[in-house]
């Protein structure tokens, strides 16, 4: 359900209530700003008149002292369908406050609508914000709030500006907006940034989508220009309700780690920027308020509701109420890093680790849901961050011809992300990405024709290919194994297998001479494998030093080769194009002009443009995503590595993550509570491993008692293995176990 509380029945006894904690309270007179939704009928007056009480909440054995008040509220916004927004102001002077409630710690502010008014009117926890009286100014202030630390100081964005929200939705991947909190006193768990922010799938879209959005985070103003800091691929909880027509409303909440702050008890400025993962991503709406730091006000009463906007004008909002209340329902948002819902995917060791705040694997039997559309069984938030957090940054050459030719051409990454060699045995994520250009404009020719018509010769359209191959480690985390990267073909292929650390070397083709061998690491900026271009032909190559060794084609005693680097590094917009038997994207004409990814035979990089009807065009992009280089399949072991006969091994989480306990044929422990006598490792286990000759009985309760699993033995599960013992209902369920000889 969504977190908007509606107000409005016939006896006039809905309230809603905020409270607010003494760190949040402004010294001296207050003025409470009210922002939400009212829905007037026909033909009334669209003013709206709401009785509240304000003052000290009671605790224990102490009553609340409150005082009455009335506020009046007036449309701000044109009306939606789900309502007109309104908003209105009330001052409480420090005498006031003081008579009522004299060292007040707390402020207490409960909503009530006028008995008998034929209307409706709804909140959202940040529907109310307590200012300082002489701080309140109108613009920009009233949306930036200058309180105690839980609002920004300052708030920019070039995105969209409709109705008081700043929508990021350009192609380009421009939009952009930014947050700037000071004095934040950094808690040892670490700060809590809430989210509420509005998603829908393109112009006018429609409701349920969540908002995924990457976040650019730390103490540097450097984040606040796109660089520095870490970054954190989010994706939100739509909470809008079942049958609401806009349903764009989007929250969540995300821990960041105290070292990353300077540690707990510091005093920090905090910088966030936050831009769209993906050109086909979800549009989003952000304002000042959109993001606010510890927990928000609760609202409680009232009836479950929704509000939202439409790509071209909103309804409801409001800025946020501090503290907590008692008694009610918490509106919107997760606690801890992403979760109840709201994925986060973090980068780590310098761009070679993944790690996601929920299982990146779907349970068995929910493929195709709303959240895997392509029916792979992995989340689509996840492959959506993923692709978009791991993307190659390319560095191209200074005299590359796409630098004078862009806006008109254009380069995007067509991605997808796949199971290896399955899902039921997975080992690998492999992230694979087609590089669309609009030209390959050619080199010089040399007059050998094994090297004209591979290299010097143009042609409209150019597809390149970068494929990573993480490894699973489990559920929730992945490291970089190796990158692919393209490079030519036939006589001068120069293709390559890096791995994530060290140095590879690979072999490269030269026309009229020797194979010449190529070694180099991979490096990262930014947590982006850092790639080279080469110079109007767009091959790969891990470093510029690498891509001016190569030798294409052997004359004069030397040769010709590549030029790279010094034109600027570039992060490409990405397109998840989904799985071969289920598209995501197919027609990308919005980009290539009359082109597409999956059902066509080639690819022209669109006919509009610089496309010249006299050159030749390349091969189709899906033909790319839909497999994994020839080079890069056969070092990517299918099966693990398998343990010893006559053992097993027990894992406190899926995919074999966490700490194991090992056992043998004669192994058993009938209370796993006292293991070994020394350590309670009772209901924490969720995968297993069964080598040959071996068969164990698990049983749930202590002694041998209870439901029992078996006898199993590896025969009973591919390679041996139960990645996920809740998929057959014994997640967290072992308390003793025996194991004899098969």
């Amino acid at each position: 359900m969504g977190d908007w509380r509606w107000l409005g029945n016939e006896s006039g006894t809905g309230t809603i209530a905020w409270t607010f904690s003494d760190k949040r309270i402004p010294e001296g007179d207050i003025e409470l700003r009210f922002s939400g939704l009212a829905a007037f009928p026909p033909g009334s007056a669209a003013v709206l008149e709401l009785r509240l009480h304000y003052g000290q909440p009671g605790s224990g054995s102490t009553a609340a002292r409150l005082a009455e008040a009335s506020v009046t509220l007036s449309p701000t916004g044109a009306s939606a369908p789900v309502g007109t927004p309104v908003a209105g102001t009330l001052v409480i002077t420090q005498a006031q406050l003081a008579a009522l409630a004299p060292g007040a710690t707390k402020l207490v502010v409960r909503l009530n609508q006028v008995d008998n008014q034929d209307l409706s009117v709804a909140f959202v926890r940040q529907g109310l914000v307590a200012l300082p009286s002489s701080d309140a100014s109108s613009g920009e202030q009233s949306e930036t709030g200058g309180g105690a630390g839980e609002q920004a100081a300052t708030y920019a964005s070039n995105g969209d500006l409709i109705q008081g929200w700043h929508w990021l939705r350009d192609a380009g991947l421009r939009h952009y907006a930014t947050w700037r909190f000071d004095d934040i006193a950094v808690p040892a768990n670490g700060l809590s940034l809430n989210f509420t922010f509005l998603a829908t799938d393109r112009v006018s879209g429609g409701p349920g989508v969540a908002a995924s959005f990457a976040l650019r985070y730390g103490a540097d103003p450097s984040v606040l220009e796109g660089r520095g800091g870490q970054v954190v691929a989010v994706s939100l909880v739509n909470v809008s309700p079942p049958g609401d027509t806009l349903g764009y409303l989007n929250q969540g909440s995300l821990r960041l780690p105290a070292a990353q702050l300077g540690g707990a008890g510091q005093s920090t400025a905090l910088y966030l920027r936050v831009e769209r993962l993906s050109a086909k991503g979800p549009h989003i709406a952000v304002r000042a308020i959109a993001i606010t730091i510890g927990n928000g006000g609760t609202t409680t009463g009232g009836e479950t509701s929704d509000g939202g906007t439409t790509d071209e004008g909103t309804t409801g909002g409001g800025a946020t109420g501090d503290g907590t209340a008692g008694g009610g329902t918490t509106g919107g948002g997760t606690t801890g890093t992403g979760g109840d819902g709201t994925l986060t995917l973090t980068l780590s060791d310098g761009g070679r680790r993944v790690q996601t705040s929920l299982p990146f694997l779907l349970p068995s039997g929910s493929s195709g849901g709303a959240n895997d559309p392509d029916k792979d069984g992995l989340r689509q938030d996840f492959e959506d961050a993923l692709l978009a957090r791991v993307a190659p940054k390319v560095e191209l050459d200074e005299e590359e011809d796409w630098l004078t030719a862009r806006p008109t051409d254009r380069v995007v990454h067509y991605g997808r992300v796949m199971s290896f060699p399955s899902r039921t045995r997975l080992r690998f994520i492999i992230v694979n990405y087609a590089t669309a250009w609009s030209r390959d404009y050619g080199r010089f020719a040399v007059g050998i024709d094994a090297y004209d018509k591979t290299v010097a010769i143009r042609h409209n359209g150019d597809v390149e290919r970068v494929v990573e191959a993480w490894e699973v480690i489990d559920d929730h985390t992945l490291e970089l194994r190796y990158v692919f990267t393209s490079a030519h073909g036939d006589a001068t292929l120069h293709s390559g297998v890096w791995a994530a650390r060290g140095s590879s070397c690979n072999e490269g083709k030269v026309v009229l001479g020797v194979d010449q061998t190529l070694c180099s690491e991979l490096s990262f900026d930014d947590g982006h494998v850092l790639l080279q271009a080469s110079e109007d032909k767009h091959a790969y190559y891990p470093s510029a030093a690498t891509c001016e060794a190569v030798r294409l084609v052997f004359r004069l005693g030397t040769g010709f080769g590549e030029d790279c680097g010094g034109g600027g590094r570039f992060l490409f917009p990405v397109v998840n194009a989904g799985e071969p038997g289920a598209h995501l994207v197919d027609s990308i004409g919005d980009t290539f002009a009359h082109e597409f990814v999956w059902t066509t035979d080639q690819f022209c990089g669109g006919d509009d443009g610089s496309y010249n009807r006299s050159l030749p065009c390349v091969g189709a992009i899906g033909p790319k995503l839909a497999s994994l280089p020839d080079m890069l399949e056969p070092m990517l072991p299918r099966i693990p590595k398998t343990i010893a006969a006559g053992t097993g091994e027990l894992y406190e989480h899926r995919m074999f993550g966490g700490f194991s306990v090992g056992f043998r044929v004669g192994s058993s422990e009938r209370d796993m509570t006292r293991y070994q006598g020394q350590i309670n490792l009772n209901d924490v286990f969720s995968s297993l491993k069964l080598g040959s000759g071996i068969a164990c009985t698990f049983y749930a309760d202590v002694n041998f008692g209870g439901q029992h699993l078996g006898p199993v033995t590896a025969a009973d599960a591919v390679d041996g293995e139960w990645r996920d013992l809740s998929t057959i209902g014994w997640n967290d369920r072992i308390s003793s176990f025996v194991c004899a000889g098969n």
